[in-house]
């Protein structure tokens, strides 16, 4: 049996539902089972995210409008080209068309359908950037690359894996006042609390297995 991992299904937007259908339609009918149960999931799950790619690239096409021109914070753009590209989802890749703006002698082209999905970095759904993003916050960009791999949704690359809490961070850094504002705002101190105490490494804050006494007293001999 022919494995066809997520990434590997290859579609046109009108026939992900009928492979699948066809895959299921063919399974249901054999009285035998399968050689290898583990590449069948693989291939079960490859025909559903195919299926909820061409959902989800319906759904981000709603989003554009293909309109001669739209205005965008008080500016009027008007439309240059309109074509494919490919977006990264939790599901794996999406493609699908949208239309590119421009404003009067500027360089720099928008897309409308981006802004409004709230696209993260011009490529990634929101769920995809948050998974991502999480998964590089408890592993190195190449443990994340494998990870996603082995669970056959979304395949990115460790460098893209690489540059998107760069690209986050900066932006965080040019609204840290406005965000650490907000942040706080949604702290909530108990009634009985008289001390707070924070610690990235369990030195200074005793945590479970942390050894606490013996970091303590290594730092402050190293202080001496």
């Amino acid at each position: 049996m022919r494995v066809l991992h997520a990434e590997d299904v290859v579609v046109t937007p009108e026939s992900a539902f009928d492979h699948r259908q066809a895959f299921l339609t063919q399974r249901r009918g054999s009285r035998e089972p399968v050689s290898d149960i583990e590449e069948f999931e693989r291939e079960l799950h490859g025909y559903f995210a195919a299926a909820e790619s061409e959902v989800l690239a319906g759904e981000l096409a709603r989003f554009d409008g293909d309109l001669p021109a739209v205005t965008i914070e008080g500016k009027v753009y008007r439309r240059v080209v309109r074509c494919e590209e490919s977006y990264v989802s939790a599901v794996g890749p999406v493609r699908l068309m949208r239309s590119l703006y421009r404003s009067g002698g500027g360089t720099r082209t928008l897309c409308p359908m981006e802004l409004r999905a709230g696209m993260v970095e011009g490529r990634w759904t929101p769920l995809a950037a948050r998974q991502a993003a999480f998964v590089v916050a408890h592993l190195t960009p190449q443990e994340g690359e494998d990870l996603f791999r082995e669970l056959g949704n979304m395949s990115p690359s460790k460098s893209s894996l690489d540059r998107l809490p760069k690209q986050l961070g900066a932006r965080w850094e040019v609204e840290r006042a406005r965000f650490e504002t907000g942040l706080r705002a949604q702290a909530s101190v108990p009634a009985e609390a008289v001390t707070l105490a924070v610690s990235l490494d369990g030195v200074m804050v005793p945590m479970k297995d942390g050894a606490r006494a013996q970091k303590r007293d290594e730092v402050f001999s190293n202080m001496v």
